[in-house]
């Protein structure tokens, strides 16, 4: 059964301002479903093939399974590529992934041995299931700056998935480095599993141990929640302290042509990004200082 987001407005209008700011830093955004041009945009940025979970060779992507996003600066240089796709898994992600993916690997003759059948006992990936969207393919040039952009071009393709399939859970393969810094967590993944997958054989680009991150429909739309309030915060300061820096001056102005001595008296009370406080002076030099009722 579809599931709608509790508040597509917010989801929609973060999106927009996470491409805007990529595009104030310099840096164009392209979304695209299809999987050959992928292929020759990887193949350029890279000198790679996708890897087989984004092949087009041995996957089906039509009925709009799956997209891929990349990031160009003002040369048309690629600066950073990442790619999604949606699966209906019926039984678990833990029963489905490694079948799968071994699968995938044959199918391109390449070898893949697992070192475990199935995650350790409580990992989160036996309770996943239904529309699970996996988040991979994501690069980033060793020359893109800021390097918070990298959080923002990430973050995009997150709520990009959000939008467009309402899945049960987005999942992602990590490594080591990235899930032990942070990364993950800032991107919105807020369940990190260190030995979902362990491989005794292993392909090019894989590590021997890999990590799990898992974001849910309900922590993503959470995750959303939370920046939209950092930006408003940052909005409401942006327009609170220019008024209360002139309240200040008018305050200092009162005090000098009064020729008071200061001594902490009580100035007036002023309302500051919805909190009340006193404006004191103190000292000789009547330095002004505020302070929350």
């Amino acid at each position: 059964m579809s599931v709608s987001l509790r508040n597509p407005m917010a989801v929609a209008a973060l999106c927009c301002a996470l491409t805007k700011e990529m595009r104030a830093a310099g840096f164009t955004v392209d979304v695209s479903n299809d999987f050959q041009a992928y292929v020759a945009c990887k193949q350029t940025a890279r000198d790679k093939r996708p890897s087989p979970m984004f092949d087009i060779a041995v996957n089906d992507f039509s009925a709009d399974r799956a997209f891929w996003m990349c990031a160009k600066d003002k040369s048309g240089k690629i600066c950073a590529l990442q790619a999604f796709r949606n699966d209906q898994v019926e039984t678990s992600l833990a029963d489905w992934c490694v079948p799968y993916m071994i699968g995938l690997y044959m199918r391109r003759q390449e070898m893949l041995v697992p070192g475990n059948t199935e995650p350790a006992h409580g990992s989160v990936a036996t309770k996943l299931k239904g529309a699970l969207v996996y988040h991979g393919e994501l690069w980033v040039d060793k020359d893109f700056r800021p390097r918070s952009l990298t959080d923002t071009f990430s973050r995009i393709g997150l709520l990009l998935s959000l939008i467009k399939w309402r899945p049960d859970a987005v999942w992602a393969l990590t490594s080591h480095s990235m899930a032990t810094h942070g990364y993950s967590g800032r991107l919105g993944y807020s369940i990190i599993e260190r030995g979902f997958l362990r491989w005794q054989w292993l392909s090019e680009g894989m590590e021997e141990v890999e990590y799990l991150g898992v974001a849910t429909r309900d922590s993503l739309e959470n995750f959303v929640d939370q920046l939209e309030r950092d930006a408003l915060g940052e909005v409401e300061k942006q327009v609170a302290i220019p008024r209360f820096n002139e309240e200040l001056k008018l305050a200092r102005d009162r005090l000098g042509s009064s020729g008071g001595e200061g001594g902490g008296d009580l100035l007036d009370q002023n309302s500051y990004a919805g909190k009340t406080v006193h404006i004191s002076a103190i000292g000789e030099d009547q330095a002004l200082v505020a302070t929350p009722l």
